[in-house]
């Protein structure tokens, strides 16, 4: 622009939208510069400015963060009249201002806590106080040890053939033998499986309500099994649940009619959930008064809830539970606090090499400044549900807590733009509420990542992911350390099975990576994939990874995959293992592969 030119109005339009958080370029993978198109930044920056101005400037911020070992911040108002701190047990503790500000007491509690304060013009208001650990919450015990990764819907056995937690249950009480330390599985979110029908578990109804296709089958009235093959029929097995549930709910047991009404009082949004589901008036419902079906989807929370707390417990391998970034556009969340949430856009990715025209997710993105007005409500919630039940749970595009891709409806995926969140505040949400429940926490930060948001993981000590699979195809520098703040495994599930990576063009890449891992372990490994794998397994038990993980499928040596990104393939989220769970944990390859893991020789080779 000459000088003394007046800016023009795409120039204040790009200084005002990043104001608001909007990074108004990026750099793609290749290097290459993108400004963010003019249409994309005029509707997203309408719908933020509408976010800012949706409350009144508070006397107090909404959100505040103290670290331990560090001191209590001065919480600066000016106008605070009065205040009372409200703590996460329900303690209250009175705050006396002074020259209008509040000193936060000394040594509170690791959590959450609301403040409510008034001030002398008579406006009242109510921000939240989050008191977080110095690092992100990790367990001692899990340290150095192994875990083993399988989706629920894929475990059975043949007297009990349908998914259910009580399999996962098995499970965990089963591989402690197996030297085990660890079961991760997907989601196990509630879905939609009637209309709409999505069975993904990274597009849940709720990321705070479990999903009832996997209550165990004993708990509710009989029902003929339907016959399975390899793969899962979601709807069918979805409409049969539900039938058992409205009968169970139509003559529900008193003890069970008692313990539904002990997890309202203290859950109220499970009854907001339930009323959510029966008023959409699924296949099954017809016919059923609303009364029954409400009762019938409160009922498979209370169940859920403690079949879930049963899958942990002494002698038994902990669980790993995942966390998707987002929930499906006509679920729970946007119905019950819609609130917090940009109306008109969705969350996606950027053009990659594996994406050219870019991803759209289908999700809306939570509005900034309504999650900071909420004190985080959504992060909090999910975090403090799930760690309930599980002793790890994995932060799916943990990316998020910095940034998300926003694409306006109808821009298409690639003329998206990124914007920012309060990041720090997000990560002391996180790490409060799972240091309550005493989870570790595991980001997963693959892919391009900013390095403000590696920086931040690693002041926050969070854990990341590291997959070994990678150096398959991209080894030109050699294998590079295994870095100690991981959990290390071969894959994700949405990487092609190990065994898989042996055909076509990958031959010859793969024949490199056996080089260079033969040499790195300091002995030969033989051509086939199954010999490739145990020395990627021995690898990874030889490095300084906080936890290692193996997929069973790599164990078993299957081939075809649970999802392939930007596909749907007939057998997406519904492959069931080829046997018998307690079959595939019989096999010589699982055992002799977990001692591998373990760190332990096979027979006949002495230690490394």
């Amino acid at each position: 622009m000459p000088r003394g030119d007046a800016p023009s109005d795409l120039e204040l339009l790009r200084d005002r939208a990043r104001s608001l958080g909007v990074e108004t370029s990026y750099w793609d993978v290749d290097g290459h510069h993108h400004d963010a198109p003019e249409g994309t930044l005029r509707a997203v920056v309408d719908v933020l400015e509408a976010d800012r101005h949706d409350a009144a400037e508070p006397a107090v911020e909404p959100v505040a963060v103290v670290r331990r070992k560090s001191a209590p911040p001065l919480i600066a108002s000016g106008t605070v009249s009065s205040a009372e701190l409200v703590l996460v047990d329900g303690t209250t503790v009175e705050l006396v201002p002074i020259d209008g500000h509040l000193e936060l007491p000394p040594d509170l509690p690791v959590g959450c806590h609301r403040l409510h304060w008034s001030t002398a013009s008579g406006t009242d208001g109510t921000s939240s106080v989050v008191v977080a650990p110095a690092t992100m919450p990790r367990s001692a015990e899990l340290a150095g040890g192994a875990g083993m990764f399988v989706p629920a819907y894929a475990l059975w056995e043949r007297a009990s053939p349908l998914p259910s937690f009580a399999h996962l249950a098995a499970l965990t009480a089963k591989v402690p033998h197996l030297g085990i330390d660890v079961v991760s599985t997907l989601p196990l979110y509630a879905s939609f499986l009637d209309d709409p029908f999505d069975p993904s578990p990274y597009a849940p109804v709720s990321r705070l309500h479990w999903n009832e296709v996997y209550l165990d089958d004993a708990t509710l009235p009989a029902a003929p099994v339907p016959e399975l093959d390899d793969l899962i029929d979601w709807r069918v097995l979805a409409g049969r649940r539900r039938a058992q549930l409205l009968d169970a709910a139509t003559d529900l047991d008193p003890y069970l009619q008692a313990g539904i009404d002990r997890l309202v009082t203290e859950r109220p949004d499970i009854l907001d959930y339930a009323r959510f589901r029966a008023g959409r008036h699924e296949t099954a419902d017809a016919g059923r008064p609303a009364a029954i079906v409400e009762r019938s989807h409160l009922l498979a929370q209370y169940l859920a809830n403690r079949q879930l707390a049963a899958i942990e417990g002494p002698g038994r391998a902990v669980l790993a539970l995942d966390l998707p970034i987002g929930s499906h556009p006509d679920g729970y969340e946007t119905w019950a606090r819609g609130d917090l949430y940009a109306s008109g856009m969705t969350v996606g990715a950027p053009p990659d090499e594996f994406f050219g025209d870019g991803q759209d997710w289908g999700f809306p993105p939570q509005l900034p400044a309504a999650g900071r007005r909420s004190g985080h409500a959504m992060w909090r919630q999910a975090v403090a549900r799930a760690g309930e039940h599980a002793s790890m749970l994995r932060i799916d595009h943990v990316m998020g807590v910095q940034r998300l891709w926003w694409v306006p409806d109808g821009a298409g995926a690639a003329n998206g733009v990124y914007v920012r969140y309060p990041r720090e505040e997000l990560l002391a949400v996180i790490a409060a509420e799972a240091a309550r429940t005493a989870t570790t926490v595991i980001g997963e930060d693959l892919g391009t990542v900013p390095e403000e948001v590696v920086d931040a993981l690693a002041r926050w000590d969070v854990l990341g992911l590291y997959e070994e699979q990678f150096n398959l195809y991209h080894h030109e520098h050699g294998l590079g350390a295994v870095p100690a703040r991981t959990v290390a495994g071969i894959r994700t599930h949405d990487m092609p099975a190990f065994a898989a990576a042996f055909s076509g063009d990958a031959t010859g890449a793969v024949y490199e990576y056996r080089q260079l891992v033969a040499e790195a372990l300091g002995h030969d490994v033989g051509d086939g994939p199954g010999d490739v794998l145990d020395a990627a397994l021995e690898r990874l038990a030889r490095s300084d990874a906080y936890m290692v993980m193996a997929d069973l499928d790599d164990l078993i040596g299957e081939t075809a995959p649970h999802n392939v990104p930007g596909q749907v393939l007939p057998s997406t989220w519904r492959r069931r293992l080829p046997g018998p769970t307690s079959g595939m944990l019989a096999g010589s390859d699982v055992r002799r592969r977990v001692e591998l893991l373990r760190g332990r020789p096979p027979a006949g080779r002495g230690a490394p």
